[in-house]
């Protein structure tokens, strides 16, 4: 089963429960008074599924009522030419038997796009019958067009020009359903200046009758711009401009992730697939018959030294659980697997490595959970932080003062409560002495340094010799 990336489109593929808020926000727009200017925004963080929502939204939309600008900022290289191309966009979707409505835009459009002679002469050459291309061309290469501009551009105020445009649309949209929609993309990704400018547009130069603005933007990134501009109320300023706001919340969804997008592409038939399953199991949807802290008695019998002088030290069942419950929390919101975009790229990366992996370090750590665990952890550790995986990074008898990363600390805490040791007291000191673990190989494999890897060679042939 191939993972369907973000944005989707087919409805079908939906995994997270977004066609019924789709339909929602739709409905909502359908039934939305025509006449009446109105923007809304899709909320969430990046990668949540807000592109995926737009296209949810724009296939329940109703075709006979209301026509679609897919309005993607990110793609236009600089602020005027950000304004310029919006206008044409409203401009191209203005009903083609609107005369009057689409001359008010034009004449609307002259006293705020910048770069006032190049559009005059577009739009006009448009009006008047030309392709978009051949009219793209006299615009940038004529000098004829520059007669006249000064009196277009100075015979009629700003507030003038938008009063009568906007009864002019009022008139036209007054008792029919019709409407243009605008969906407006990857507002976060501009620089602070541009979104200010894109608001300017929706809330002051474009609140007009017929139109309606949806737009998709990461809340926390554009507080920061707003802020960075000096707009210290930046919640008070974005209440200003959006009548209503739906939120894209990816708190609850791990878990459903796992199941459509690894457990299911899975087969457990095949060992390699089995124990990921396992491991799934333990670290996703934590199920406890399967913690450490569960076998214990099982541990004891199984690791019991014959050498009398040697005890196994107790594991303790309740700091296991809740180790494992903080792992668990670490994977969902420290490296954020609850946002889809994070977790798609994580499973893709876990499934490329994993049969590679499982053949050369977990099938012969086997018979012991707390190796497979552990290996496994390694394992998501290198997925987001491959230069720090290194046997140090989880080891408590290195010293650490360089790992700052939460979720490596994490788990190297949770490692050494679920791995057993033995200690021997003697009249001057006390001997721990740890089980041969999986660490070193799983490190080697992820991040084989050849300095590391000759030191291994070495350590193997001393062993091979004794």
């Amino acid at each position: 089963m191939e993972i369907n990336y973000l944005p989707l489109e087919v409805i079908e593929d939906d995994k997270l429960s977004f066609e019924s808020k789709a339909i929602e926000i739709a409905s909502s727009i359908n039934e939305y008074p025509s006449y009446l200017p109105y923007s809304i925004s899709i909320r969430g963080p990046w990668g949540s599924g807000k592109s995926t929502m737009l296209n949810f939204i724009e296939h329940y939309l109703n075709n006979d009522k209301c026509r679609v600008i897919r309005f993607n900022p990110w793609i236009i290289t600089d602020r005027d030419s950000l304004i310029n191309s919006l206008f044409e966009e409203i401009y191209y979707q203005i009903d083609g038997g609107l005369t009057k409505t689409k001359e008010k835009f034009i004449d609307y459009a002259l006293k705020i796009v910048p770069s006032a002679t190049k559009v005059a002469t577009y739009f006009g050459a448009i009006s008047n019958g030309l392709e978009p291309g051949s009219a793209s061309t006299l615009s940038s290469g004529t000098s004829e067009s520059v007669k006249g501009v000064g009196e277009i551009l100075f015979n009629k105020p700003l507030s003038r020009r938008k009063k009568e445009l906007y009864e002019e649309m009022y008139r036209t949209h007054i008792g029919t359903d019709n409407k243009i929609v605008v969906m407006i993309d990857e507002l976060d990704r501009l620089f602070p200046d541009e979104i200010i400018t894109i608001f300017q547009m929706i809330k002051s130069a474009l609140d007009l009758p017929g139109l309606i603005f949806i737009v998709a933007m990461d809340e926390i990134m554009i507080h920061e711009a707003l802020e960075n501009k000096g707009i210290s109320r930046s919640k008070q300023y974005l209440d200003k401009i959006f009548q209503n706001n739906y939120y894209i919340n990816t708190k609850y969804q791990l878990r459903t992730l796992v199941e459509h997008f690894l457990i299911s592409t899975l087969d457990p038939t095949q060992l390699p697939d089995k124990v990921l399953i396992e491991c799934l199991d333990v670290y996703f949807y934590l199920n406890r018959d399967k913690f450490i802290s569960s076998n214990i008695s099982r541990f004891n019998e199984t690791f019991k030294k014959d050498d009398n002088n040697w005890d196994l030290n107790s594991l303790d069942p309740k700091q296991i659980n809740s180790s494992y419950m903080t792992i668990f929390e670490m994977l969902n919101d420290e490296l954020n697997l609850k946002n889809p975009r994070t977790f798609l790229y994580f499973s893709k990366r876990l499934k490329e490595i994993w049969p590679g992996y499982f053949e050369s370090v977990l099938k012969k750590y086997l018979y012991r959970d707390f190796s497979i665990h552990t290996a496994f952890l390694i394992l998501i550790a290198y997925i987001f932080y491959p230069t720090k995986c290194e046997e140090r990074t989880f080891k408590n008898n290195y010293v650490k003062d360089d790992i700052t990363e939460v979720f490596l600390k994490s788990v190297r805490e949770h490692v050494s409560l679920i791995t057993p040791n033995y200690v021997r007291h003697e009249s001057n000191y006390l001997e721990i002495y740890e089980l041969k673990d999986v660490i070193p190989c799983a490190t080697i494999f992820l991040n084989p340094y050849p300095d590391i890897l000759q030191k291994s060679k070495k350590n193997l042939h001393y062993e091979q010799g004794k």
